[in-house]
């Protein structure tokens, strides 16, 4: 996994007695990966994809910003929480990993794997 860096901090302010607003900051170097190369097949008359050493390549760093507004309630003389989630506020692309390809005309392709963007959620929590 080598992640050599990570960094997350928390902001929770009570807005009113029942309202909350929270901000969460994630922040983690890009994980080790074994990149791959174009090498011509001399016989086959094409390129093809040759991985390359083990781990020596790293992933864009993962950055991302949530923020979430509760208030609670009172259900049965038991706390009710209801919640709205952005998650990736910002809309960071964190990239999950590289797929080596071939387009339909047979060229090359490196395509991205990215993780979930924008992401709105509501929520709703009870204890009792």
């Amino acid at each position: 996994t080598d992640q050599r860096h990570t960094f997350s901090a928390v902001i929770d302010y009570k807005l009113f007695e029942t309202w909350e607003l929270s901000i969460r900051g994630f922040y983690g170097s890009g994980y080790a990966f074994t990149p791959s190369t174009a090498l011509w097949d001399q016989k086959a008359g094409y390129y093809k994809w040759i991985s390359g050493d083990k781990n020596t390549d790293h992933y864009p760093a993962y950055e991302r910003v949530d923020l979430r507004i509760s208030k609670e309630f009172s259900l049965f003389k038991n706390p009710l929480l209801v919640y709205i989630d952005v998650l990736n506020l910002f809309g960071r692309e964190n990239i999950l990993s590289y797929k080596y390809t071939y387009d339909n005309a047979g060229n090359l392709k490196v395509d991205m794997n990215k993780l979930f963007g924008l992401i709105p959620t509501l929520g709703v929590s009870w204890s009792f």
